[in-house]
This record gives structure tokens, sequence and C-alpha cells, in this order.
């Protein structure tokens, strides 16, 4: 029997593209299950069967787990950042991509970034407070325009020499820079509630991007955060798509 939600139906019948099919080489979110709490309440560490698990060492840099629109999301702010360091474990050789998924608020958005070893940006998806959304890579940014009062998915992907491609809200702008490191790490601040962070230490193509935007925004039950014209707006991402 169907339930008559699309995707509780879809989940019942094994049908959903988890994220782990594609392979995240750092992942995170705040749904049940996967956090751990020190006493303060803040996150400790955040475990989603990627290789590393996001971690801060002190606790008075560790964000916390709070509600944001009904739904678990990991607070940011400039003194409480989720990080994890990909130095020596994953080599950062130019290709990589960065999916994020937040609420936008007046003043507030996302700053993801991975960085080298000498925390020189390779890519970032940050906001301004126009509000735009901002796609960097190698240090060169270009925004797109977005509202306040609603959850946003962006991504950007990088193959370390041609123009990476950042899309938020079915709007795609290419940056023309390059960049490439031995080592990278993955930081995430900035004044904001992330429901989902995923980075990848290869290029996803056009349709794993879509993929990924789209198990984010199901996954986090925020299908809106996607653009009226997203090929996921209106069912989840299903094996064989």
């Amino acid at each position: 029997m169907r339930s008559g939600d699309v995707y509780t139906d879809a989940a019942t019948q094994s049908r959903l593209v988890p994220m782990q099919r594609l392979r995240p080489a750092a992942w995170a979110h705040a749904r049940p299950g996967v956090v751990r709490t020190d006493g303060s309440g803040n996150i400790s560490s955040i475990e989603t069967g990627a290789s590393i698990p996001f971690s801060q060492s002190s606790a008075s840099n560790r964000p916390s787990v709070v509600t944001t629109a009904g739904r678990f999301a990991i607070r940011s702010t400039a003194s409480q950042q989720l990080a994890t360091s990909f130095t020596s474990y994953f080599p950062l050789l130019g290709p990589c991509s960065l999916v994020v998924m937040w609420w936008s608020r007046s003043n507030e958005g996302p700053n993801a970034q991975i960085v080298d070893i000498a925390f020189n940006e390779c890519v970032r998806v940050g906001y301004n407070t126009t509000p735009q959304a901002m796609g960097g890579y190698g240090g060169i940014s270009q925004s797109v325009t977005i509202t306040n009062d609603r959850p946003y998915v962006a991504s950007i992907r990088a193959d370390g020499s041609n123009p990476a491609t950042f899309r938020v809200d079915n709007s795609s702008q290419s940056i023309t820079s390059s960049y490439s490191s031995e080592d990278a790490s993955a930081q995430f601040s900035g004044n904001c509630d992330y429901f989902e962070i995923a980075v990848f230490t290869r290029e996803l193509s056009a349709h794993e991007t879509l993929l990924a935007e789209g198990i984010m925004a199901w996954s986090n039950g925020l299908p809106d955060a996607l653009g009226g014209a997203h090929p996921f707006r209106n069912r989840p991402p299903l094996i064989g798509d």
C-alpha cells in the first residue's frame, strides 16, 4: 500500500539513491543517529559512514545541533566551526567537488571551503549580505542572487585546470581559474545553519551533481531547496537515475 508520500514510498521500496553511492571523501549532516555531542551539547563528532569523521579537538570550537524549519541542522558561527583534515589522507591534486545545503537568513550564510595546507582556497561555497550565494575557485568567485528565509543547495565542481562549475537554484556560473594542491582540508564556518555537506576528492559529473543536490534536499525533507526546474524537485533520486 502506498503512503501517498513519494519519499516514504521510495524509502519503503529501497529505491532511494544513498549519498554513499557517490563516494564522498567527507560528509556531515545532523540527522538522528550520526551526531555525538559532548557534555556542553556541542558536536564532538559526526559519523556518516565516510572515511573521515568531522570533529574539532577543542569543545569551545565545536558547533551545535539545532532545529531549523523543523529539521535538524548544524549551527556554525565564526568561533564554532566544523572542520576536518585531509592532510596525509586524501591528497588533493586538482579535481574536487563540494555540495552544501543550508538555510538562508539575512546577513547569515555558509563559508564552506576546501583549502590547501597553506590555507589557500581551492573551492568555496559562500554567501554575502546582498544576499547572494557565491562560488569560488582558486580565489576567483562568481555570485548568484538568492532570497532569504528558505533552504538552498549549492554545488561547485572542478577538475583542477578547466573552469569550475558553480550551481545554485538552477543558475550556473563558470569560474575561470585553476588550482592544484598536494594536501587539503575542509572547513565550514560562517553564521549558518548547515543541513548537510559533502566533499568529494574528484570532479562529479553534471548528472552526479544533480543527484547529490537531490539526495540532500529530500533526505532533509526540504525539496523546495531545489529550483523549480531541477529534475529532482518533485521526486527524490531513485536507483537507476
